[in-house]
């Protein structure tokens, strides 16, 4: 154990170092461009003594921010897409505390541009720089020794996914070293290609065998007790031990513990967009977005709407009650994609893929995701967002709030265009309890940051939502 935390610990130095010296690399080419013949210079090439002088403290802010935003965290579970929005935010907070220091510096003027070059050229360095670390950790992990064995307990939903997370994970020098549960029947049978090795008895059996890093317990079957002896015999082996959230029937990641008298009390944590400058900020991301997207898209919007009319002479719009933040009742709009009066004899419905109340246009209007272009008004007006829940109708409500743990709690924050469970591949059909859990980690986890990481992803991931 202590070999492999010292070989986590020269990763993370070349880390550190790679990092700095192409931070560093950045100033100086920066230098060389902006004061090259590309750009203008009338009042001549400073000399390059005076940003010499100021690269280390540039470095050391980068460096500090980074590890504010936890980019130093070798072996997390983070993905390289999570990881390239993250030096995004942390290159622009960087940049902008030495955009304001160079403000109040007085004793010589350093040029903006070399820093806006700088950090454009910094976010595609160190972005890249992690593409290669870490395909030559996961190369390389498995010869010297530093994968992490991974040992889960349990077969069900929340361990299939975590599973499939893990095997497509660019990082494998994660190792599922083991899978337990607790029939003897399913000993040697497969869940996603991984092999159930055992049952629960052979726990701590393989925890000293196998050399295992982290246990995770995937399973709600175990009583309190029987919990606290799988963690006491995990930390007596210098073990981590971690349980998936779900098996407290939260679905949240976002636990708030305060104590009363000695008294422990667990509660949910205050969503961020219940503070009034987050509101604030995401309704001037919404106006900004949406204006832009009115103004881009005007023509598309007017050819889609003479399509429309042409095909059947029917309206051009759809109109349709949802339900909306606090539950509060609203009109959602569309390009009509069906048939005139579609349900009259159908009733209320999920869209299907092969739904034959759509016609031939509101088909690839569906498919192109073109139909929803008409919520823009409803960003405009404010009775939605541009990312947040998919808004669902009245009957739906009704129905889902008593199928699904928490799906209400949806409904604290306006619904969306487009949401984090939409770029993550669930689109269309009746909302799961997995999309519910995309929706609430983005409640719990909003920032400014994850919209517009939401908004950049939602081009790439369109699968035909309904």
């Amino acid at each position: 154990m202590m070999k492999k935390k010292k070989k986590y610990t020269i990763a993370m130095l070349w880390l550190w170092g790679s990092d700095i010296a192409l931070m560093a690399t950045a100033f100086f080419l920066a230098y060389a461009i902006r004061f090259s013949d590309w750009f203008p210079t009338p009042l001549g090439i400073p000399a390059f003594k005076y940003y010499l002088n100021t690269i280390p403290f540039c470095v050391a802010v980068y460096f500090f921010v980074l590890r504010f935003y936890g980019l130093y965290r070798f072996g997390k579970h983070i993905s390289l897409l999570s990881q390239f929005f993250m030096i995004v935010k942390s290159v622009f907070m960087g940049s902008l505390f030495l955009m304001a220091g160079s403000f109040v510096y007085r004793d010589f003027t350093y040029s903006r541009t070399m820093l806006i070059l700088a950090a454009v050229m910094l976010i595609v360095m160190l972005f890249v720089n992690r593409v290669f670390f870490y395909w030559l950790v996961s190369k390389a992990a498995k010869i010297i020794g530093m994968q992490r064995k991974i040992l889960l307990i349990g077969r069900g939903t929340a361990i299939r996914n975590l599973i499939d997370g893990l095997i497509k994970n660019r990082k494998s020098y994660y190792a599922i070293a083991g899978l337990l549960t607790e029939d003897k029947e399913n000993v040697g049978t497969h869940i996603n290609d991984v092999k159930i090795t055992g049952t629960i008895e052979d726990f701590e059996t393989i925890l000293k065998i196998e050399d295992i890093d982290e246990v995770i317990l995937g399973e709600n079957s175990f009583t309190r007790k029987e919990i606290l002896q799988l963690v006491l015999k995990a930390e007596e082996n210098l073990v981590e031990f971690k349980m998936i959230s779900d098996l407290l029937g939260l679905m949240t990641n976002k636990l708030d513990i305060e104590s009363v008298n000695g008294v422990s009390l667990l509660g949910v944590k205050e969503t961020p967009l219940n503070r009034p400058l987050n509101r604030a900020l995401k309704r001037l991301l919404d106006l900004t977005v949406s204006i832009s997207a009115l103004i881009f898209f005007l023509p598309v919007l007017v050819l889609i709407a003479l399509l429309v009319k042409l095909s059947d002479g029917g309206p051009i719009f759809f109109k349709q009650e949802r339900v909306g933040e606090g539950g509060k009742l609203f009109n959602i709009y569309k390009f009509r994609s069906m048939k005139v009066n579609a349900e009259e004899e159908s009733g209320p419905q999920f869209a299907t893929d092969e739904d034959p109340r759509k016609t031939r246009l509101g088909s690839f209007l569906r498919k192109s995701n073109l139909d929803e272009l008409p919520q823009i008004l409803n960003v405009i007006i404010g009775n939605m967002s541009v990312v947040g829940p998919r808004p669902e109708r009245p009957v739906f409500v009704d129905q889902l709030k008593t199928d699904i743990p928490r799906y209400m709690a949806r409904h604290k924050v306006l619904t969306g265009i487009t949401g984090w469970a939409q770029v993550n591949g669930l689109r269309g059909g009746p909302p799961s309890e997995e999309r519910i859990k995309y929706d609430l980690y983005y409640i719990e986890n909003w920032s400014i940051w994850m919209d517009i990481k939401i908004i950049l992803m939602t081009p790439f991931s369109f699968k035909g939502a309904k």
